[in-house]
């Protein structure tokens, strides 16, 4: 299990609300209204097939009804989720929570269309243990899965479906390839009274070993370094 270090990723956070340690990015009292975001450059068209990620999550408080940051997004742009949301142009997959209804929920943004699919209701200061999949053998153009278990154990001997906390897919319209991973992804709809703290811990991308996200060079499946250079450093391999 390789788990990302996020100090190796870009952080964006005028405000200081975000703290950034290896294994860790959670925020404090962010503002809906404060760009605020980590995210990762792996190059043009990378997330292109089936993955499975994996993560550990908390939210802290109920402040307001309205705060959805994206705990762990792919897009093909550097912006909040608003301006995502807003035009409707772009691309991306993602997970979120909406604290008024204290629950997870997977979303789809398409070219002027989104897709949402949500689960049900949660705890706060609570450590959830999840499992992001994107199935590309389940229907015309794939699936998305969220899985939330209540111990790290039951997560990783889990599969798609099986969350014995919540379980939510949604079922993929189009075909769709990403470029930018983003932990803690600010939401940004001008709002200042919508605020929010939380965590996001131990993202693993390649949680599904030789099933899940994966690169092979010169017959080694996901190495941890190509000729001393870090894998989550090189985008593609001689362009695959």
């Amino acid at each position: 299990m390789a788990y990302q270090d996020f100090t190796d990723y870009t952080e964006v956070d005028a405000s200081s609300k975000v703290t950034v340690t290896s294994s860790k990015v959670s925020w404090a009292n962010q503002v809906a209204d404060e760009t605020a975001y980590t995210y990762y450059d792996f190059g043009t068209d990378n997330f292109d097939g089936s993955f499975i990620f994996s993560f550990n999550c908390r939210m802290e408080d109920a402040s307001t009804t309205s705060f959805y940051p994206a705990l762990v997004s792919l897009t093909n742009s550097v912006e909040d989720l608003a301006a995502l949301l807003g035009d409707y142009l772009g691309y991306a997959q993602y997970v979120s929570w909406r604290n008024g209804s204290q629950n997870f929920f997977i979303d789809h943004i398409t070219s002027r269309t989104q897709h949402v699919a949500v689960g049900t209701a949660l705890s706060f200061l609570t450590v959830y243990y999840m499992k992001f999949t994107r199935d590309n053998s389940v229907g015309t153009y794939g699936t998305l899965y969220l899985d939330v278990y209540s111990t790290s154990s039951l997560r990783d001997a889990g599969s798609a479906g099986d969350g014995d906390e919540d379980t939510i897919s949604l079922t993929l319209t189009e075909i769709t390839k990403f470029r930018y991973l983003y932990v803690c992804q600010s939401y940004n709809n001008g709002t200042s009274t919508f605020k929010g703290t939380g965590y996001v811990e131990n993202l693993d991308i390649d949680a599904g070993g030789s099933t899940g996200y994966t690169k092979t060079v010169n017959g080694v499946e996901t190495p941890a370094k190509i000729n001393g250079i870090a894998v989550a450093n090189i985008g593609k391999f001689n362009g695959v």
